[in-house]
C-alpha cells in the first residue's frame, strides 16, 4: 500500500511540520504534498518539511491546487477528512495502488466543495474536531486497521 498525505491551505509553520512528522511515522506513506501553502507555512514550514522528507528519503512536492495533487499522482483512492461533512467510518480500505488523504489544514478544515475530490469520512468514535495533525494520523490508522 502506498499513501501519499496531502495537507491543503496550510499556514502554520508548526502545523505544517507537526503534520510532516505524523506522516512520516508511518511507513506506508511515501509522499507528503502540500497544497496551497501561504505566509509563514511557505517560507520556513515548507523547506522545514522539505528536509524532514529527504532524510527520510520520502517524497514531497508542492501545489498550488488540490486539483493539481489528484491530476498528477492520479490516485486510485481519495479520502477528504471533513468532521462537518465526512461520513462516519471505522475503518478504510486502502487502494490497490496509490491512496491519497487529504486534510485541511485551516479553521475549520476543508470546505464542501474540497471535499467532493475524494469520499468524505471522518473516525466514528470522535465527538469534536481534532485538528488536522490529529486527523491526518487517526485517518491513516484507520487505513491500517483494515
Amino acid at each position: 500500500m502506498d499513501l501519499v498525505l496531502v495537507v491543503h491551505n496550510v499556514g502554520s509553520v508548526q502545523r505544517l511540520v507537526d503534520s510532516a512528522r505524523a506522516a512520516f511515522a508511518f511507513d506506508d506513506v511515501k509522499m507528503l504534498v502540500v497544497t496551497r501553502p501561504y505566509g509563514a507555512a511557505a517560507q520556513a514550514g515548507v523547506p522545514e518539511a522539505q528536509k524532514m522528507a529527504f532524510k527520510r528519503n520520502r517524497g514531497f512536492m508542492v501545489l498550488p491546487e488540490l486539483s493539481d495533487a489528484v491530476e498528477l499522482l492520479k490516485p486510485d483512492r481519495i479520502y477528504t477528512v471533513s468532521w462537518e461533512h465526512g461520513r462516519r467510518v471505522k475503518t478504510l480500505e486502502p487502494g490497490s495502488g496509490v491512496t491519497m488523504v487529504v486534510v485541511g489544514a485551516t479553521d475549520p478544515g476543508l470546505t464542501k466543495q474540497e471535499t467532493g475530490v475524494g469520499e468524505a469520512v471522518y473516525p466514528e468514535w470522535v465527538s469534536a474536531p481534532m485538528g488536522p495533525v490529529a486527523e491526518a494520523a487517526v485517518v491513516l490508522m484507520l487505513l491500517h486497521s483494515s
